[in-house]
């Protein structure tokens, strides 16, 4: 049997095209949580030396525009900014966590309706060589660890090593010196 195949065992069409949907706001998590990451640095940056406001053209932009009258004040407007973004973005990740937990459990209650089917449509014979035990473990049991385990385990993993490769940008656009030394560390270790 070809991946495919197995696939299409396994997804009906409905839950394809939501696993599509999944891997879109799971490449939108990424984002966020590289937004919610490189707002962090410039704030600490300006709390450490808040001449940056004026010497930084985005930041005065934003200062002038505001018409802010002290630095202090547009100090706590970053902060509240960078406060709102990580809640923005930690809210959006704790969102898409649920999703995949949804849609995991949603399988899993699926395919155990689908074996229960099966095994009511055997012929008397199936059961007699069978312990019924076994087959109440495999409907029970059984399929959520396939779903739970593998299935869901997967869109984690998706999730972490997209955020991974989202964050590895950022840092390479930000500074491939440090990018390049911090992979190659970790990638020895």
């Amino acid at each position: 049997m070809s991946f495919q195949e197995k696939i299409k065992v396994i997804f009906t069409k409905a839950e394809l095209v939501k696993l599509i949907y999944i891997f879109i706001g799971i490449l939108i998590m990424g984002l966020f949580e590289v937004v919610g990451v490189s707002s962090i640095a410039p704030f600490i940056a300006v709390i450490a030396s808040p001449e940056l406001i004026h010497e930084n053209i985005y930041l005065n932009s934003l200062y002038v525009f505001f018409d802010f009258n002290a630095e202090v004040n547009f100090i706590v407007f970053l902060g509240i900014c960078v406060i709102s973004i990580l809640l923005i973005s930690n809210s959006y990740i704790a969102f898409m966590t649920s999703v995949i937990t949804y849609f995991s459990s949603m399988l899993t209650s699926r395919l155990q309706i689908r074996l229960l089917g099966n095994y009511l449509m055997q012929p008397y014979s199936f059961f007699l060589t069978r312990n019924t035990s076994d087959l109440g473990k495999n409907i029970l049991t059984e399929v959520g660890r396939v779903t739970d385990g593998f299935i869901m385990k997967s869109l984690i993993v998706v999730s972490k090593i997209i955020i991974v490769l989202f964050l590895f940008s950022l840092l390479l656009f930000v500074n491939p010196i440090v990018a390049i030394t911090v992979t190659m560390v970790l990638g020895l270790a």
